[in-house]
């Protein structure tokens, strides 16, 4: 298991800290409380920097700089926070709504520690139905279905024995419709109907789709996980749990002490 990453100093919410022209450095926070910083001149642009070192790193050679940062953090000025990695967002896919979610998303997206992405890249794939997730496989990979007019986001999960999977997903929705040939057929032709026979998410729907997925992966990813999020034409947002189909030996998903048996 990974040793966690050491904490930092930041500016707590609604703090704001300047440089003024009086002399010392100002911090004041959202009730209008202000506080003079006096730390010793050659200290001032580490006050001013992110991130804000701990005050036992520069006790010996900045005795005010660091007298200042304990003050600060007793009087809630400053907090103390894991620093996020910076993990790069690709987005696979070659509709026209893969293109506007790149534009959305970035090229880079900062994960908290706990979120569980294992590799060095977050993997968005769009596509017009679930048979061309069916090689995906990767914990780290978002998947993405645009199905008619609205967006489908999920399920994800980085343990693949807790969260279902896109196969899980497609059997049960199959065994649900009632024309489940058509729906499998209309999955595997979907990208290839022309744009005036087939409907397609509208450009808000794919913003609105990217602005959530954004927040949910930079926020650790909590409501994808085993969960399936719909961004409907009017841009309503819907989620629905996805239970793992159960297996022989696996547990009742809402009984543990009870196992499916092989049949």
């Amino acid at each position: 298991m990974p040793s966690p990453r050491p904490l930092h100093l930041t500016l707590a919410a609604g703090v704001t800290m300047w440089p003024s022209a009086l002399g010392p450095v100002i911090a004041v926070d959202a009730s209008e409380q202000f506080a003079a910083l006096d730390v010793e001149p050659e200290a001032r642009p580490v006050l001013l920097g992110t991130p804000l070192p701990r005050p036992e790193e520069v006790r010996g050679r900045w005795p005010r700089l660091a007298e200042a940062l304990e003050g600060m953090r007793e009087s809630g000025y400053l907090t103390e926070e894991t620093p996020a990695r910076t993990m790069r967002c690709t987005v696979r896919g070659e509709d026209s709504a893969a293109a506007l979610l790149r534009a959305v998303l970035g090229e880079s997206i900062d994960v908290p520690a706990a979120a569980g992405f294992t590799g060095q890249d977050i993997v968005v794939r769009v596509c017009t139905g679930p048979g061309c997730l069916d090689q995906a496989g990767e914990q780290h990979d978002v998947p993405v279905l645009l199905e008619g007019a609205a967006i489908a986001m999920g399920p994800w999960g980085p343990d693949p024995r807790r969260h279902p999977g896109v196969a899980d997903l497609v059997a049960r929705r199959l065994a649900a419709h009632p024309a489940p040939e058509l729906l499998e057929e209309f999955w595997q032709v979907a990208a290839q109907i022309p744009a005036h026979r087939a409907a397609r998410p509208a450009r808000a729907t794919v913003a609105a789709a990217g602005a959530w997925l954004l927040r949910e992966l930079s926020g650790g990813a909590t409501v994808l996980r085993g969960h399936q999020v719909l961004v409907s034409a009017d841009l309503s947002v819907s989620v629905h749990p996805v239970l793992r189909r159960p297996r022989p030996g696996d547990p009742h998903p809402a009984r543990p002490e009870i196992r499916e048996e092989a049949t």
